[in-house]
């Protein structure tokens, strides 16, 4: 009887230890993987179906949950179209520079009314990454890809918002992007709600003639209430190539604009679309406040370019900045906005005409570039861009807490004050400062010498 009894005792006692053990381990769970899905890193094409080599990149995509990450471990080349439609991020894997064919492209759609987020790194000649807010509150990063011309897309990087979508956050920083003709680099629409954002530190070239423009942000109304607002950071970009209308514009017809235009290259802008220029502002309804400073907008048609129509308002600071060598305008900004965007220590030469009231501290003088026929629009010593620009329109930091920086990185506001341009020049030591330093090395020299000959007597 007992030998019959021991199976169901036992049997007993290990249920119990099992549910112990088990309300224990929920009793002490913390953190959200406990109570929601806890993100997955997928690797394609090594992990196990379907994110193996027999299965597609798409496939492995569309089996990751909400918040996973797919991780790309080749170098391709992937022939491969993407549509993502759960939050997601996407990036090569430690060692790899995944590379995509011709017309490839990324598409995102949100379709929840809740949080989502798109994060894609380090792709390879992608043709397109297009990003469309249908009702969500969206978290978008696109960093460190590269672009090549494409056949198929409006544009390489394309932010649209679908009528009453929620906020959203983006940064577009460090891609490279080879714009195909007559098509804009980066295209940023806007319906309403909050938009924040930072474009920064990339290279965009446009290719070939046409109409386009290479950082382009535009509010479209498209029957909204039309209360949007977006605040944007674009800071160290390299814009160059031939004929294109606009290098970074905005276009505003409703909604509020707070922009911050920083420490940017803009070589070439030649063509006659509007907004138009290497920076131009545009507002026929709503409202614009820029603050464009320590810019280089040169060897183009129209450097800045800033006017207003109908309902629209135009403020700001434009200062800081090199105009230079531009065949129509450079700078020019039109009576309609002379009461609200203030001017001073820019430096304007060499072009056609310059339609503005100067403010103070403009220098009309040549700014002495290093080599602008090879693009090097660095400061030679002795340029009187340097030290000439005025420090307070220099922020302390970006709207990521960054501190600003020139083009090159390197610390703004070396010397006695900010230099005009994109490019801070390090100080020369003063001569009192070269006294000094000589003086010290001659002392060391004597000092070295004494210890040598104390060294011999010794010996001796």
């Amino acid at each position: 009887m007992k030998r019959h009894l021991f199976p169901v005792v036992a049997w007993a006692m290990a249920a119990g230890v099992a549910l112990f053990l088990a309300a224990r381990a929920e009793a002490v769970c913390v953190g959200p993987c406990c109570t929601a899905h806890c993100p997955v890193i997928h690797t394609w094409p090594t992990d196990p179906p379907p994110c193996d080599s027999t299965h597609t990149l798409q496939k492995c995509i569309d089996s990751a949950a909400a918040g996973d990450t797919v991780e790309i471990a080749t170098n391709g080349p992937i022939s491969e179209s993407l549509t993502i439609q759960a939050s997601l991020t996407l990036r090569a894997a430690d060692g790899f520079a995944p590379e995509f064919t011709t017309d490839s492209g990324i598409s995102f759609i949100t379709l929840d009314l809740g949080d989502e987020s798109i994060d894609i790194e380090g792709l390879l000649h992608l043709g397109s990454i297009f990003i469309e807010d249908a009702q969500s509150k969206l978290t978008a990063r696109i960093v460190g890809n590269s672009f090549k011309p494409s056949s198929l897309s409006p544009s390489p990087i394309r932010l649209l918002q679908f009528y009453a979508a929620g906020p959203c956050t983006f940064e577009l920083s460090s891609n490279t992007i080879d714009v195909p003709d007559g098509r804009d680099g980066m295209d940023l629409e806007q319906v309403e709600d909050a938009w924040t954002g930072r474009i920064a530190d990339n290279k965009i070239i446009m290719e070939g003639s046409g109409h386009a423009i290479a950082i382009k942000r535009e509010y479209a109304s498209m029957g909204s209430t039309n209360t949007g607002s977006m605040s944007v950071d674009v800071i160290g970009n390299q814009i160059s190539g031939i004929s294109f209308d606009g290098g970074i514009t905005i276009d505003q017809n409703a909604g509020t604009n707070t922009e911050r235009i920083l420490d940017n290259l803009v070589i070439g802008q030649s063509g006659n679309g509007s907004p138009v220029g290497a920076v131009g502002l545009a507002a026929s309804g709503g409202t614009v406040t820029a603050t464009v400073a320590n810019n280089t907008l040169v060897a183009g048609k129209y450097g800045i370019a800033a006017s207003s129509s109908a309902s629209g308002s135009i403020g700001g600071l434009v200062a800081n900045n090199i105009v230079s060598g531009n065949s129509l305008l450079g700078m020019d900004i039109d009576p309609s906005v002379l009461a609200t965007v203030s001017n001073r220590n820019n430096l304007v030469f060499g072009n056609y005409a310059d339609y503005f009231a100067p403010g103070p501290g403009t220098v009309t003088a040549d700014p002495l570039f290093v080599d602008a026929p090879y693009g090097d629009y660095h400061l030679k010593p002795g340029s009187p861009a340097i030290d000439a620009g005025d420090d307070s329109a220099v922020p302390a930091t970006d709207l990521l807490g960054n501190p600003i920086t020139d083009l090159d990185g390197n610390p703004r506001i070396q010397g006695a004050h900010v230099d005009i341009g994109a490019y801070e020049t390090a100080p020369e030591p003063d001569a009192q400062m070269l006294a000094v330093t000589a003086i010290a090395a001659l002392l060391g020299v004597v000092a070295r010498e004494a210890a040598r000959l104390r060294g011999r007597r010794a010996a001796a």
